[in-house]
């Protein structure tokens, strides 16, 4: 899923979203969590995903996700 929004992404909004499901947000944070950026760590949201979202090295969001 991309959201492109025109703007330039800043820590309280992004530009583009890239949505990727897997079947383990939380193996994925472990294995991520002190090599990349963490904007938000693992979290249940309220239609019913599991995520973790990481910023990449151009400032863009990406967002794991798995069904709960």
């Amino acid at each position: 899923m991309f959201s492109p929004d025109g703007e330039t992404s800043s820590k309280h909004r992004r530009e583009v979203d890239l949505y990727v499901y897997t079947d383990d947000v939380d193996d994925i944070y472990e294995r991520l969590k002190d090599r990349v950026d963490v904007v938000e760590g693992p979290h249940n949201t309220f239609y019913g995903a599991r995520e973790v979202i990481i910023r990449d090295l151009n400032r863009f969001w990406i967002t794991f996700g798995q069904d709960q």
